[in-house]
């Protein structure tokens, strides 16, 4: 009998609509029970917590103490956590972005909209919770896609760049070694 490969992880996973969330890792002080019970008086631990939502959604809103699977399943942002990285974004800050004015990013913000790519991203559900968001994704996938169509451009005008500068560099030791031929020359011809 013959088998098919398929990896169910790659096709079925249950998180294949992570980047869509709003995530974000942080240091909180937490009630020590066990510690306040042995030593008489209130004791509270830091325990690192997570936040995760939809963003927009502000009915359905994570924030508990970081499971271990939290920290494998953010990985990149556990890490950048861990560094003491501050406020970490996944994407390009809409405050950042032209294509929304400041009190937009205000209203956005409020509703963890933080980055083009989330917005980009909304949920359509929420999306029509809010007058005009619509528009603003649509213009925000756009400029999403624009940013990756000239990824590749912008990836060959950097390596042109980076031969132009080693051309030159190559140039300016030739001509040294010309002018170093030409005094070793001269000072034969003495001779």
């Amino acid at each position: 009998m013959d088998t098919l490969d398929y990896d169910f992880q790659i096709h079925n996973s249950r998180y294949s609509m992570d980047h869509k969330l709003y995530k974000r890792f942080f240091v909180d002080v937490l009630p020590d029970d066990e510690k306040t019970a042995t030593e008489g008086r209130p004791c509270f631990r830091n325990v690192e917590m997570i936040t995760i939502m939809v963003p927009g959604d502000k009915n359905n809103i994570v924030t508990r103490e970081a499971r271990e699977e939290d920290k494998t399943r953010f990985a990149d942002l556990y890490a950048k956590f861990k560094k003491g990285e501050g406020e970490i974004l996944d994407g390009f800050p809409l405050k950042e972005w032209t294509g929304v004015t400041r009190a937009q990013v205000e209203e956005l913000k409020f509703f963890n909209f933080l980055t083009v790519e989330s917005l980009a991203n909304a949920n359509d559900n929420v999306a029509v919770k809010f007058p005009g968001l619509h528009e603003l994704k649509r213009r925000a996938a756009a400029w999403v896609q624009a940013q990756k169509d000239s990824a590749p451009i912008e990836k060959l005008n950097a390596e042109i760049k980076a031969r132009d500068e080693q051309n030159a560099a190559l140039q300016a030791q030739m001509a040294e070694m010309v002018k170093a031929l030409a005094e070793l020359k001269a000072q034969v011809g003495k001779k």
